[in-house]
């Protein structure tokens, strides 16, 4: 799997007094509450969001009430960019993951810094072809990868993008089996007997809010065998360029 570092942040290259021109149009710093609904499909695009501290989810949900998790932003992060450019409605729901602090840009001031710095657009531009990627990896994963298959992928990305180690040097995500299931969009109950068949096979174990990776060389050549071309996902840390 490819991680690829400001996956979601457009102002990495950008320079300083462009980024420090920015930065003066942004917002006052806001606080979310936990699972807290910062916009909804339909509402129109008017700000241009980034993480402070704390986490959203993106998400859409069916009409029976069936979730998916499409991604989560962590700290540094901007969300909120489709619609932006062409002013149409939002076409997910983000959602505050425990207590988060956001700043927002206007659309108006972002449409103004773009045409009167160009590399903003040709950075912006960028994120959004990461953003079209991983997207479309994930299309392809709900589209021809059965649930088992799906699990494994996710963990990956999961563990690739936020994972930690603990005191023993064992490497997990914190990740309930419900959670996990909202990525995948399947039910808990299902989630949980294909996590099992994992830990029979010694590549994770389940304890509470965390999912261990036993074998990261089983669970990265499971995943990568799973379809002809390279995921990818986003990079908070240092470290190898693949996982």
């Amino acid at each position: 799997m490819k991680a690829i570092s400001n996956l979601h942040n457009f102002l990495g290259e950008l320079p300083e007094a462009v980024i420090t021109e920015l930065e003066s149009r942004l917002t006052q710093p806001r606080t979310y509450s936990d699972r807290e609904i910062i916009f909804c499909g339909g509402d129109s695009p008017d700000y241009l969001f980034q993480i402070v501290s704390g986490e959203v989810a993106l998400s859409n949900s069916s009409a029976d009430g069936q979730e998916i998790i499409l991604t989560k932003f962590l700290a540094g992060d901007w969300f909120g960019d489709t619609g932006i450019m062409d002013g149409n409605p939002r076409i997910n729901t983000a959602i505050a993951a425990g207590d988060t602090v956001l700043r927002a840009l206007s659309r108006a001031d972002f449409l103004d810094l773009c045409e009167r710095h160009t590399e903003i657009l040709r950075q912006f531009s960028i994120m959004q072809s990461h953003h079209v990627r991983m997207l479309l990896n994930l299309l392809v994963d709900a589209s021809l990868l059965r649930l088992p298959a799906r699990i494994v992928r996710s963990i990956q990305r999961l563990l690739v993008s936020s994972g930690k180690q603990d005191q023993k040097g064992e490497y997990y995500i914190e990740c309930s089996h419900e959670e996990l299931a909202r990525f995948v969009a399947a039910s808990r109950q299902s989630t949980s007997v294909e996590l099992k068949k994992l830990e029979q096979q010694g590549i994770v174990r389940s304890a509470y809010g965390k999912i261990y990776v036993i074998d990261r060389d089983a669970l990265n050549k499971t995943s990568d065998d799973l379809t002809d071309f390279e995921p990818i996902a986003a990079r908070y840390s240092d470290g190898d360029d693949d996982a």
